[in-house]
């Protein structure tokens, strides 16, 4: 993201609140362990690695795991939704004969604008203002005595005073068991981004040719690595500028005039896997009457 653009009560609101509260984060943070609030590292720098988790077996088990609990008729994979229309029984998807009590949009905020056109074209248009960043992501396998450099870390962040074209770099093998052999390392360079979309028009070669160039100076990268997979997200990280919360209330106060349309996602109240989870969990106890 641009930090030039992000709205703090968007994005960091703990930070905001401690600002508002203390005067700064400094005096919060030295209240806060007068009175004892800091336990379990909280008061130390850095991350809190023992926070990380994630499946043995990747990510792509969790969503396997749901799947195995929807009916199959319950699931349509790869269908695409032309249009929705809402009528007096209900609303109906790409003009087929069912109608449903209800549809929830968990798409990015571009694709959830075009869907509104045809009967709410104003909450369309506001979430089409929502900018989104695209970024790439090349993960590399390469054997440890290939990088000079000691990386017993998670991963690193570039500043941008660093004039680098790697954003970040995550050592995904020291962060989850199982990613690589014991003689080697998976990592995940991140490269374009909401401050550097130009670097995203290069073909695939020239990515991990970039990336690799950017490692051999940050971590001391000595050869090519052995296994090499580019990752283009178009449109993913959406960017919660000033006037995010301003905009988020006026779009759910024209939703609420469209009885049975939600939206989830990422778009709205945060980006985070945890806060995701948390809304739509909500929006699937509103709309089933029970709690989830």
């Amino acid at each position: 993201a641009d930090v030039e653009k992000l709205s703090m009560r968007a994005t960091m609101k703990q930070f905001a609140r401690m600002e508002d509260n203390d005067g700064s984060l400094f005096a919060a943070t030295r209240r806060r362990k007068r009175e004892g609030g800091l336990s379990g590292g909280e008061g130390t720098s850095g991350a809190r690695y023992g926070r990380f988790r994630a499946p043995r077996d990747g990510m792509q088990t969790w969503i396997d795991r749901l799947a195995d609990h929807v009916r199959p008729r319950s699931m349509q994979l790869n269908s695409r939704i032309g249009s929705v229309v809402k009528t007096d029984r209900g609303w109906k998807l790409n003009a087929n004969d069912e109608y449903y009590d209800a549809v929830v949009f968990a798409t990015p905020p571009h694709v959830s604008a075009r869907l509104c056109q045809d009967f709410a074209p104003e909450v369309g248009a506001e979430l089409a203002g929502i900018e989104s960043a695209s970024t790439a992501i090349i993960v590399m396998g390469i054997q440890k005595d290939k990088i000079a450099k000691n990386i017993d870390t998670f991963g690193l962040v570039v500043p941008p005073m660093e004039n680098r074209q790697v954003l970040a770099c995550s050592f995904a093998s020291h962060k989850f068991p199982n990613r690589a052999p014991d003689d080697a390392v998976l990592l995940r360079a991140f490269l374009g981004g909401a401050t550097q979309p130009q670097v995203l028009d290069s073909t695939d070669e020239q990515l991990v040719d970039i990336a690799c160039r950017d490692l051999r100076d940050i971590i001391g990268l000595q050869s090519e690595p052995e296994m090499v997979r580019v990752f283009r997200w178009n449109e993913a990280m959406p960017q919660y500028h000033v006037g995010h919360l301003e905009r988020t209330a006026k779009i759910e106060s024209m939703v609420s005039d469209h009885p049975g349309l939600k939206l989830a996602g990422n778009g709205l109240h945060g980006v985070g896997l945890a806060v995701v989870v948390k809304n739509a969990a909500a929006i699937a106890a509103e709309l089933l009457g029970s709690e989830v």
